[in-house]
């Protein structure tokens, strides 16, 4: 498998090719990685992307709430979330529209007739 890293300061970007024992093609099981790598390292490695995974959860709750201006979640909130939480389960992504739709109904109406009124005009001076 080839992983490709890009330093964010810099830009630099570079890949490496790893073979984690076949377990990326269809069908593998597990068994070659822990053959590979032993059970141990495996294991680590899966809690510590589960770890990863649930942070960055908490980190957009927390960013959903500030950017709506609206409380906080509790860490109770959180909690419930977490204790039904299985691994590669996420929301589906809106696209580029559905996030457009959900700025505008958050946009109050004065707000969203400046909008309208704006975009009308640029599509007058095309």
């Amino acid at each position: 498998m080839q992983i490709n890293a890009t330093h964010k300061d810099s830009g630099f970007s570079r890949s490496v090719i790893v073979d984690f024992g076949g377990v990326f093609v269809p069908g593998d099981t597990m068994e070659k990685m822990i053959d590979k790598f032993g059970e141990r390292p495996i294991v680590d490695a899966a809690i510590r992307s589960f770890v990863i995974a649930i942070q960055g959860h908490i980190r957009l709750a927390i960013g959903q709430a500030l950017d709506k201006k609206e409380p906080l979640p509790t860490n109770e909130s959180l909690q419930l979330w977490a204790g039904s939480w299985k691994p590669g389960t996420r929301k589906a992504r809106l696209s580029d529209v559905e996030k457009t739709k959900k700025a505008i109904d958050n946009l109050t109406d004065e707000q969203r007739a400046e909008l309208i009124r704006e975009y009308n005009e640029a599509l007058q001076a095309e």
